[in-house]
């Protein structure tokens, strides 16, 4: 099994994927649907990322145990998360001291 730091790259054998480290791509501000695809996925790093948006696309990756969130633009507490049974690890902060995060 095979750790990746892009995206289009780990899309060549996506079952093979099992680490997705794409932390400090200040550029990715959306998680792409295609990470439904690395069904053997275990640890995905989005820490310092753009990402705004809360990737519901994760739901399909039943085997995550570790999400890092840490530093993205997520505001609100990804409800996907939930659903995530293999769950180990979340790493999820805001720098904003008056930022509480609220589950939709």
């Amino acid at each position: 099994m095979k750790s990746h730091t892009s995206i289009e790259k780990a899309l060549n054998a996506p079952n093979t994927v099992e680490t997705l480290n794409l932390s400090g791509q200040k550029t990715l501000e959306n998680l792409p649907t295609s990470i439904s695809t690395f069904r053997n996925l275990k640890k995905l790093y989005l820490q310092d990322t753009s990402i705004r948006t809360r990737p519901s696309s994760l739901a399909q990756c039943k085997k995550l145990e570790v999400l890092d969130l840490r530093g993205t633009n997520i505001s609100t507490f990804p409800r996907v998360i939930l659903q995530l049974k293999h769950l180990k690890e979340l790493y999820f902060y805001s720098e904003d001291p008056d930022y509480a995060p609220q589950q939709r």
